[in-house]
């Protein structure tokens, strides 16, 4: 580097000639004129800069552009804390691999934002499920199918009063251990619906008929 930086020019000495000394004067000029030009042709500027002179101040606004940043040149170091902004980033430019595992938050996803369409089949389990979520209105009708419900596991409290209607009700599926003793009262047996074949031998006795319930008609003859 030392060879590349301009010298003193060796001066002719003066020996008294005036004339002779002027023209050796100019000579040695030209000589030193030629050879530093020559030098300058194959000094790179760079080997006149010393590292650290140049300071932000000195570098005019958008004076470095892109041809100027050698490739990989910007690591992670060199990024200021919430640098990149949205503008930043093109379109479509972060995929599921530039994501830390756990990285999207509750915070980070808007209202509404998780449609059907982003879960997958069978993704909500029981366990994502609070106690009490799943409210009547959330339910289609006929929905829940029997093999959906457990053995016993619908109780009384659950039936609403006069909930359970006759079409609820399967032929012959009320058997007598269904019925509370005294459950069945006059108001509940229809006019004429008990017929004799439904009275049992000796069943009605005094103390079953009125008085003067019994008229001639109702006696056969001897």
């Amino acid at each position: 580097m030392a060879d590349n930086l301009p010298r003193t020019p060796n001066l002719p000495h003066y020996s008294g000639n005036l004339e002779s000394w002027a023209q050796r004067l100019i000579s040695s000029l030209i000589y030193e004129f030629i050879n530093l030009w020559s030098r300058a042709e194959t000094v790179d500027d760079s080997t006149y800069i010393k590292p650290g002179t140049i300071n932000t101040a000195d570098i005019a606004n958008a004076a470095i552009t892109s041809t100027q940043i050698a490739d990989f040149a910007v690591v992670a170091a060199k990024i200021a804390d919430a640098a990149i902004t949205t503008a930043k980033i093109a379109p479509i430019s972060i995929d599921s691999t530039k994501l830390q595992d756990a990285a999207v938050t509750t915070a980070k996803l808007a209202t509404a934002a998780v449609n059907t369409e982003k879960l997958a089949n069978l993704a909500i389990t029981a366990a994502k499920l609070a106690n009490s979520s799943v409210e009547a209105t959330k339910i289609a009708n006929a929905a829940v199918g029997s093999a959906a419900i457990a053995t016993a596991a619908v109780g009384t409290a659950h039936i609403a009063n006069a909930a359970v209607g006759s079409a609820a009700i399967a032929t012959a599926a009320v058997g007598t251990a269904h019925i509370a003793n005294a459950a069945i009262t006059s108001a509940l047996i229809a006019d004429a619906a008990i017929i004799s074949a439904k009275i049992a031998n000796l069943a009605v006795g005094t103390a079953q008929i009125a008085d003067l319930a019994v008229s001639s008609v109702k006696i056969a003859d001897a």
